[in-house]
Parts: structure tokens; sequence; C-alpha cells
């Protein structure tokens, strides 16, 4: 993919490094709709809560969700909701 982005179909594309980071993951196989995925960053919190860890200062006022498979794919699908840590 490197050596594919910003040409063709992948000029929108741009790949670049990221400081390392602390992130709380919840999968989730349902359609990535709104209240899904909502509903699975409430479940996220909520055990972050429970189990003592804290989320970033103001990681509520969005939402971060990845998509693995295509968006039309039929059966299972893997999509993921992150929620960065404080560090310690």
């Amino acid at each position: 993919a490197l050596e594919k982005a910003g040409s063709g179909q992948w000029a929108s594309v741009n790949i670049m490094s990221q400081p390392e980071r602390i992130v709380a993951i919840r999968a989730f196989e349902d359609a990535a709709m709104g209240p899904v995925v909502r509903g699975t960053d409430r479940e996220l919190r909520a055990m972050l809560k429970r189990d003592g860890l804290e989320a970033e200062d103001g990681s509520d006022q969005f939402v971060v969700f990845t998509q693995y498979d295509a968006v039309h794919s039929m059966g299972k699908r893997r999509s993921e909701v992150w929620i960065d840590l404080k560090d310690g």
C-alpha cells in the first residue's frame, strides 16, 4: 500500500507515522451504523470505568472506529471502537 499511496485510486490516501499510544479496543461484528458504534463506545467506556482505567481527556467528544471489511460485505464483519487511554 505504501508504494501505491498518492496515485491512481489511492490518490486521496496519505500514509504517515503516528506516535505510539495506549488504546482500549472493543470489537463488534454488526454493521457500523451510528447507533451501533456509539453503543459499543458506551460499553467500552463502562468497561474502562469498571477496571479503573482512564480515557484521555476530551475523548468523550468523538468516537474513533475502524472497519476492516467492505462496507457492503455480507455476513460477519469486523469493526472496532478505539479509546485513547491516559498513560500510566
